[in-house]
């Protein structure tokens, strides 16, 4: 369980929790709470302690303000999307879909109303944005019934996937356009594909939970003729967004980044994982998913590491995907993003909109830690973060102002979240209802890894742009997360550096191969060795790529002649000589030539 979900359960068991004299109480007895309340609360005791001091340190409740106008000044988060969605002229990299597949009789009448019904009581659903001179604006259109898209594919079952990839992916119009889309597909006499599109813009993830849940309560109530009962909205989140702006609030958020502005002094502009393609001037954000699992045994003993330490699930998994980082870039500064729900007030628990925070998480390997020492480090580290987690992102990087370019996204590229909320169970009466995954098509960063705990195993979701990673790429990057798992539990106190990132199989193939090497006596040098190869093989082919090939021969003078430059030029024996080339049938004739000019070669990359 997260902090957020622990609250809930002790709030509906009536539960009292809070701060006493600085540390955390809980009004109940240990055989009250039950064996597995009370193993998550002493796992999650500091994580608690610091969102109850964040809590006392944040700001009054949020209230229903006045309205002067019908247009009014978009959330900070708002902000960053409407850009996005911008650049993206409305791509579908902003688009949250919930895919259901329904099975039984379904009265689309009643599912009509049901959404009007939500819709109507969030204003956030009936929102568009517009721009008005240099700013953008949002404004609240009346309570409309929603429009139910209907397509009838009886007798063409085999189109309704893609058909549901194409509603997914059409976009969004969203200066005239409502963020919600809702279509029903129907592929046979009692079977359907209810397809929920939101836009980024008005939601998140909880959001997303929110709408499915409140559709199926109201659609039950119509059903069996009874009103609907759902809790009262306090505000709006129009409201939210005006109380970010209250001079007040913007007050707390100026002392919050001052923790921030020296947490994140100094972070790299962009992180150094080998890439496969070159990085495109800008962002395309094209994806794909990669998943895999890791089992109970090892889902077990990670979290056991975890508690011995005091530290969260979460702690741990961020020490170890950091130190993957770490190791596959070569850097001692890795940062990484992580999403948090953002939902503190109790008047926007049940609130549709766009809340979700990100936090900047930031790991030092400079001292070459120990997978202890390591995890000891980011537990303060998120602890601190949790602390002041209330800064809305978009002001932190507008704060701190780092390198603006479309290349890619700012302070990090790579993210790691956490999903160990159970998964609501969906109902409707007279209907089977089953979640279908929706097809990854887009990715908003370089790289995000989502875990999702279920059961007593970990779901490992690899979301990453297939403009830079190759798919055997992530699946090698998820195999090295594994085995450096492994090690680390193993041995903890090892330095990271120096835990294997491949398995025992593989890395006794490899000192085979290395142990063959090593018998061999070198007689001649590698110039000398290509061009008797050269001599005896011209009209093989040496080197190819997409687009052509060299010969032995044409390889011999090609880099012949680029030796012969380079001597011209003053290059001297034992001198360095750097370059930078795109992987192609240029690279063997730049290496080759400049070893047979005498020197060493030092490759760069385009970055």
């Amino acid at each position: 369980m997260k902090s957020l979900e622990l609250l809930q359960t002790l709030v509906k068991r009536n539960i009292p929790i809070g701060l006493k004299e600085g540390r955390l109480y809980i009004g109940a007895r240990p055989d009250e709470l039950g064996s597995e309340l009370l193993a998550a609360l002493r796992q999650q005791r500091d994580e608690l302690e610091a969102y109850f001091r964040a809590q006392a340190a944040s700001p009054d409740r949020i209230s229903a303000l006045p309205r002067e106008g019908d247009s009014f000044p978009l959330s900070y988060a708002q902000q960053r999307l409407w850009m996005v969605d911008q650049l993206g002229n409305g791509s579908a990299q902003c688009h949250m879909p919930t895919l259901l597949r329904l099975t039984g009789q379904l009265r689309t009448d009643l599912l009509q109303t049901a959404l009007a019904h939500v819709v109507a009581r969030h204003e956030i659903l009936r929102t568009v944005y517009r721009s008005q001179g240099d700013d953008v604006v949002q404004q609240v259109l009346p309570p409309l019934c929603p429009l139910l898209y209907q397509i009838d594919l009886q007798g063409r079952p085999d189109q309704a996937t893609d058909v549901a990839e194409q509603v997914v992916a059409q976009p969004f119009d969203l200066s005239c356009e409502p963020p919600l889309r809702v279509t029903l597909i129907q592929p046979a006499a009692d079977q359907y594909l209810l397809v929920l599109v939101l836009h980024h813009i008005a939601s998140d993830g909880w959001s997303s939970a929110i709408l499915v849940d409140e559709c199926c309560s109201t659609y039950a109530a119509l059903s069996v003729d009874e009103t609907p009962s759902l809790p009262l909205l306090e505000i709006q989140y129009l409201d939210y967004a005006q109380w970010q702006r209250q001079p007040e609030q913007v007050r707390r958020f100026d002392t919050q980044l001052d923790y921030w502005r020296q947490q994140l002094n100094g972070i790299p502009d962009v992180h150094n994982l080998p890439l496969d393609h070159p990085r495109p001037p800008q962002q395309q954000f094209a994806g794909r998913v990669y998943r895999a699992q890791l089992d109970g045994a090892t889902t077990l003993a990670l979290r056991a590491a975890c508690q011995a330490q005091g530290a969260t699930l979460f702690m741990g998994l961020f020490a170890l995907f950091s130190a993957l980082l770490s190791r596959y870039s070569g850097e001692t500064d890795i940062v990484i993003g992580t999403p948090i729900a953002n939902r503190e007030q109790p008047e926007i628990a049940n609130l549709i909109g766009f809340f979700v925070n990100t936090l900047a998480l930031r790991a030092d390997f400079s001292t070459q830690p120990s997978f202890s020492a390591l995890l000891a480090q980011c537990k303060q580290t998120t602890l601190a973060a949790y602390a002041h987690q209330q800064l809305p992102f978009d002001r932190l990087v507008e704060a701190l102002r780092p390198q603006r370019t479309l290349a890619y996204s700012p302070l990090f590229q790579v993210m790691l979240s956490l999903q160990n909320n159970a998964d609501a169970a969906v109902e409707l009466p007279g209907l089977r209802i089953e979640p279908v995954e929706a097809h990854h098509t887009t990715a908003q960063f370089d790289l995000s890894l989502d875990i999702h705990e279920e059961h007593d195993t970990l779901d490992l979701a690899w979301e990453y742009s297939t403009d830079l990673f190759e798919h055997d790429t992530i699946v090698r990057l998820n195999a090295s997360f594994a085995c450096l798992l492994q090690a680390a539990l193993a041995a903890p106190d090892s330095p990271v550096d120096r835990l294997p990132l491949l398995a025992a199989s593989e890395r006794q193939q490899l000192s085979r191969f290395a142990g063959d090497a090593a018998i061999v006596e070198v007689t001649e040098l590698l110039p000398a060795r290509f061009g008797r190869l050269a001599a005896q093989y011209p009209d093989l082919p040496a080197v190819v790529d997409a687009d052509q090939q060299l010969s032995h021969a044409e390889l011999e003078a090609q880099s012949n002649r680029l030796a012969h430059y380079l001597l011209q030029q003053g290059v001297q024996a034992e001198q360095f000589v750097a370059f930078c080339v795109t992987r192609s049938i240029l690279l063997p004739v730049v290496t080759l030539g400049i070893l047979k000019a005498g020197a060493a070669y030092i490759p760069l990359t385009p970055e």
